[in-house]
């Protein structure tokens, strides 16, 4: 359950800083935010 709360924290961050950031970044950070969701899902999954 730890790992999930730290993953939902790390994941919203992202969601809110992705925003912020320039065009040229944003298809990696869009790969990076799919990455964490699916993290956070699988710690959900498994918890």
């Amino acid at each position: 359950m730890r790992l999930f709360r730290l993953l939902f924290g790390a994941l919203a961050a992202g969601q809110v800083g992705y925003s912020l950031l320039p065009e040229r970044r944003r298809p990696a950070a869009t790969r990076a935010i799919v990455l964490v969701m699916l993290a956070t899902a699988l710690a959900e999954a498994t918890a």
